[in-house]
């Protein structure tokens, strides 16, 4: 769910674009960037964008291509 949307404000092209990062990350780190013990936690992390950079995750990662 993208955070203008767990937010409740009115969705555009970002609410779109959102989940492709999301997947980016996880093929990128392995792991989801919004990981919490519960469904709220999750949404307050995915609304103040609280995650681990992929780098941080995975040191080998290119920083540009």
């Amino acid at each position: 769910m993208a955070p203008e949307q767990a937010e409740g404000k009115s969705l555009d092209a970002r609410s779109d674009l959102f989940p492709v990062g999301t997947m980016l990350y996880q093929l990128a780190t392995g792991e989801l960037p919004f990981n919490a013990p519960t469904p709220a936690e999750n949404m307050a992390r995915i609304v103040v964008g609280k995650f681990i950079a992929p780098d941080a995750k995975r040191p080998r990662l290119p920083l540009a291509w």
